[in-house]
């Protein structure tokens, strides 16, 4: 069997990959250096009693706390700055992706779930984290 080059075997979840383990542990903080929004958002929606039955699903929390970590704590304004900050060596080895993503003039907010796990769900959460945010003036999601 003839070995994929460079290129071939690079995931495209690496960011996601690199990501993972730096947003478990803010997570495992309690959610360090978010806005008072976010924390009360945050603690409505994943604080709740068990018994509860409209909660999210973990894979729908964890795509909410990877995007607003990106964006609260790493401030992120671009997939090029996000990449900067968590996998530079990606962009530094993967040409086609250093393209990409320095021809990207703006934020990109992207989760991959499977389908039917409620990705609308989580899109509107997006929304509703950015516009409270937005209307009590913290945070800069521009």
């Amino acid at each position: 069997m003839a070995k994929k080059n460079n290129q071939e075997s690079f995931s495209q979840m690496y960011l996601a990959k690199a990501l993972e383990g730096e947003v478990q542990a803010w997570v495992d903080q309690g959610w360090p250096g978010v806005t008072q929004t976010t924390l009360e958002l945050f603690n409505y929606w994943f604080q709740r009693e068990e018994d509860i039955d409209e909660r999210f699903y973990d894979c729908q929390r964890r795509a909410i706390e990877t995007v607003v970590y990106c964006c609260e704590i790493l401030k992120a304004k671009s997939l090029l700055e996000l990449f900067e900050r968590v996998a530079p060596e990606a962009i530094y080895q993967h040409l086609p992706l250093k393209q990409e993503v320095e021809s990207m003039p703006f934020s990109k907010y992207a989760v991959k779930m499977a389908t039917g796990s409620g990705k609308t769900w989580v899109l509107a959460a997006i929304l509703i984290w950015q516009y409270f945010n937005k209307i009590n003036e913290e945070g800069d999601y521009s």
